[in-house]
């Protein structure tokens, strides 16, 4: 499988909060930047990581 950079957008000041989540989710090769955290994956890791993310959104949101 190839390997695919992903961007998660996120508030500002949350991006910790959302690379913990995407490393819980397993993957490694998390970069962490003002309003976004980036990872490495393949075509799975769209499947496993979209749900997580959007959910990571929505608690954000609650602060």
């Amino acid at each position: 499988m190839s390997k695919i950079e992903f961007i998660a957008s996120t508030l500002f000041g949350v991006e910790a909060i959302t690379a913990r989540e995407v490393k819980e989710l397993g993957y490694k090769d998390v970069t962490v930047e003002n309003g976004k955290v980036t990872f490495v994956g393949d075509e799975m890791a769209l499947c496993r990581s979209n749900p997580f993310v959007a959910l990571e959104r929505f608690r954000s949101r609650q602060l």
